[in-house]
């Protein structure tokens, strides 16, 4: 470790590994079958991977400059594996890894508020309306800050102080589009604004539609104001419906191109929004069924096993053979056949041909 650093080993690692996160996240999945890492066990896999990788010391004094420069601008960096990564976005199947904020997240539920950024008086109203009732039942506003209904969304949760999150299709040091740069500052006072691209990233047409999953997998539920018929906040809606969330469109003229896309959905199967009874019935629905989610996750008991037997029974949520597990975890074949036989009359794991696994 770097003498003197402010920051936590394993945050130089995973910051300094940060273009190799994918493969990192793979080497986790094929020896658990998750990304649910015990912190505990986090540098387990960091050293694993660092040997794998041919990893230099250099890259960590790189990583710790790059956080001291963030740490200067207000930018903090929350990993997978920090206590500050929002639990709701983990259930998604591909939540970013590195998260970049300025601001502080907000600890309430959140519900996503997008919509077209040509939008009409109606849907400014709407989306102005329907945030000043969320905001005043402490539920977070989500968005992209786009011009439009986004920034209608943001700005109602401040007026009524509320908190509310902008996700960014570029570096959270860029301010796009720059007209927002007040509201920028504000969302920053009143919540935060966050990224999976590095800062210094510039906007791209791809970058949008990928950041749209997170506006979605933060929230229990997307609310579609307005939308032409080929919006980007329809992405956000079919990710949204993707991720188990519920999703809600406002119903509009059928003489505006604005409503097409919202219309659309509705026709589609999304609740449409009509009063706030509907509202509070959907998040109510919604939120019960994500904590059944995690309940389920986690009822299951820990085994009572040693650290060894921990750790080879970690290692089957795929199917292995003996050898993939010795070269896994670097142990001894022996101990690691007699530690199966063990699981296995445990009826923690079962045997199929010469691999094994665990027992669901």
């Amino acid at each position: 470790m770097i003498k003197g650093s402010e920051f936590s080993i394993d945050l130089l690692y995973l910051v300094s590994i940060r273009n190799k996160f994918r493969e990192f996240m793979a080497l986790i999945i094929d020896a658990v079958g998750s990304v649910s890492v015990l912190p505990e066990d986090l540098t387990k896999f960091i050293n694993r991977f660092a040997a794998r990788i041919g990893f230099k010391e250099e890259q960590l004094i790189e990583a710790e400059q790059l956080l001291c420069k963030w740490k200067k601008s207000g930018i903090s960096v929350i990993t997978y594996f920090s206590e500050e990564y929002p639990d709701l976005l983990k259930q998604i199947s591909d939540p970013p890894m590195l998260i970049y904020c300025k601001g502080e997240l907000p600890a309430d539920a959140s519900v996503s508020i997008v919509g077209s950024r040509i939008a009409t008086s109606y849907g400014i109203k709407a989306a102005s309306q329907i945030t000043d009732f969320l905001a005043s039942n402490r539920i977070t506003i989500t968005s992209g800050m786009a011009k439009g209904i986004d920034s209608a969304a943001h700005s109602a949760a401040i007026k009524n102080g509320g908190k509310t999150i902008a996700v960014l299709g570029n570096g959270v040091d860029i301010i796009y589009p720059p007209e927002n740069r007040r509201l920028y500052d504000q969302i920053i006072e009143n919540g935060a604004v966050i990224s999976e691209f590095e800062p210094g990233s510039y906007p791209s047409r791809w970058s949008f539609p990928q950041r749209n999953r997170i506006i979605s997998g933060l929230s229990i539920a997307t609310i579609v104001v307005e939308a032409t018929k080929r919006s980007g906040a329809l992405i956000t809606a079919r990710l949204a419906a993707k991720q188990g969330r519920t999703v809600m469109a406002v119903p509009g003229s059928i003489f505006s191109e604005t409503s097409r896309g919202t219309n659309a959905l509705i026709k589609d199967g999304a609740v449409p929004f009509t009063n706030y009874r509907t509202l509070i019935d959907e998040l109510v629905l919604d939120v019960a069924n994500i904590l059944h989610r995690s309940h389920e996750k986690r009822k299951r008991p820990e085994p009572d096993l040693s650290e060894n037997e921990k750790a080879v029974y970690d290692c089957l949520g795929t199917q292995k053979t003996i050898d993939q597990i010795t070269d896994i975890l670097s142990l001894d074949s022996a101990a690691v056949s007699a530690i199966l036989t063990k699981l296995e009359i445990s009826n923690l794991i079962a045997k199929q041909g010469s691999r094994f696994e665990r027992k669901q």
